[in-house]
């Protein structure tokens, strides 16, 4: 009952000092609306702010080129106050009405000599006369009737002397053999660049085009594989069971295929491990298959197909020294877990005589 009346005085002390006055709401959220958007592109500090945002509004990215572009933007509520920023990624198309009006080129690493040329026709011809006879690269972008420049494109190009010079030998060395560079005509055409003092593996070749004049191009690379021009066969399939790796057995292959004689293990699941022998002596990564061998014959302790005075000899080796591990068929005919006399009994009295 005390408790009660305590929190009921308390109550209503409170609606007692509530009265007669006025209570200030203004440290309370208000409700606003979105008013304007801040937003700018990509690396670009160049805010911008919309006049009003009713629901949606447009942003105007004429000054960007064609491309994939960031658009960075704030709410501003109608207090003045701007929301967290987020961002967005667009794709700008080009615009239909846009045309090539011009290009832009340069050559080699030159950027700074960067010259113009009217494209508006469709085509145009582009001025290579400072140039040195050789290989060349021109990197160029197309304008549009707007102003604004698209991606830059490069091409390797071969500048001839004049009209009367013509390609006449190729010189060539390998990786970074300096000293030892060669030459091979290439007047028709073509020509066959000799690797055979290469090594099997990956090489790069630096070469030149000599034009008739003896006026060498720039040094070009590319890399390439020399693979080896033996014919390489399998010839024989080496192989031996579960871990016992010393007795490594090996068995012709002939038209593919080989026989594998397994005459040597135990019944039950083995493991086969095996690599192939190639005709250049070397051999392959080894690899393994997991099997099961099966007793056909009851008291074929040598898997000989015969039960014979063979069985009992196999036997006995287990029944004077027992801690040899049981090799051809199951040693143990009478199936009861020990190689003893009892299975040279049971062989003896199963042993099949020959037919004449």
């Amino acid at each position: 009952m005390r408790k009660t009346i305590i929190l009921f005085i308390v109550f209503c002390g409170f609606t007692m000092g509530a009265r007669g006055q006025t209570i200030d709401l203004s440290g309370f959220p208000q409700e606003t609306t979105a008013s304007q958007l801040r937003y700018w592109f990509n690396n670009d500090v160049n805010i911008q702010t919309t006049s009003t945002l009713s629901g949606s509004t447009t942003i105007d990215a004429s000054a960007l080129v064609s491309g994939i572009h960031i658009v960075h933007y704030q709410v501003i509520d109608n207090l003045g106050i701007a929301g967290i920023s987020a961002s967005k990624l667009f794709f700008k198309l080009g615009e239909s009405s846009a045309t090539a009006a011009s290009l832009h080129y340069w050559f080699d690493s030159d950027s700074k000599s960067v010259k113009s040329t009217d494209i508006a026709s469709g085509t145009s011809a582009i001025d290579a006369s400072v140039l040195m006879e050789g290989i060349h690269t021109i990197h160029y972008q197309v304008v549009d009737n707007k102003g604004i420049a698209g991606i830059t494109a490069s091409k390797i190009f071969f500048k001839a002397r004049e009209s009367s010079t013509t390609a006449a030998s190729l010189r060539y060395w390998f990786d970074s053999d300096v000293k030892g560079v060669k030459t091979t005509d290439i007047a028709s055409g073509a020509t066959t660049i000799d690797a055979a003092a290469l090594v099997e593996g990956i090489h790069t070749i630096h070469y030149q085009v000599v034009d008739n004049h003896g006026v060498a191009g720039i040094p070009v690379s590319r890399m390439f594989m020399k693979v080896s021009a033996k014919t390489i066969t399998a010839t024989a399939i080496q192989y031996w069971f579960d871990v016992n790796d010393a007795l490594i057995k090996e068995s012709a292959i002939t038209n593919l295929s080989t026989t594998i004689d397994a005459s040597s293990v135990g019944q039950g699941e083995h493991t086969l491990h095996y690599q192939l022998k190639f005709s250049d002596g070397t051999l392959s990564p080894s690899s393994s298959a997991t099997f099961e061998t099966t007793q056909t014959l009851e008291g074929d302790a040598n898997n000989d197909q015969k039960v014979n005075v063979a069985d009992i000899v196999v036997i006995q080796v287990f029944v004077d020294d027992n801690t040899k591990s049981i090799h051809g068929a199951n040693a143990d005919v009478t199936g009861d877990g020990i190689i003893d006399k009892n299975d040279v009994e049971a062989v003896k009295d199963m042993i099949i005589t020959p037919k004449e």
